[in-house]
């Protein structure tokens, strides 16, 4: 079983939509720079940027599946 991990940047609830895409356009724009992947990779991380939309739907079909499992196992906190 191979579980992806990701990181991904989150706005208030009620930020201006331009403002989250402007912070997207700018995030996308430093993948450009390789100093900035460079600093990520030495961490491990692969930069990959996605429109806003499509973002927000990742982070839905994963609390769901995630959240289906974890009611499937009944899994608790500890």
């Amino acid at each position: 079983m191979e579980i992806p991990i990701w990181i991904g940047m989150f706005a208030p609830k009620g930020t201006p939509p331009e403002l989250v895409e402007r912070i997207n356009r700018a995030v996308a724009a430093a993948q450009d720079k390789q100093e900035f992947v460079d600093a990520l990779a030495r961490g491990a991380v692969n930069v990959r940027t996605t429109t806003v939309a499509a973002f927000t739907k990742y982070v839905a079909d994963q609390y769901q599946m995630w959240g289906k499992l974890a009611k499937e196992i009944d899994l608790q906190a500890e």
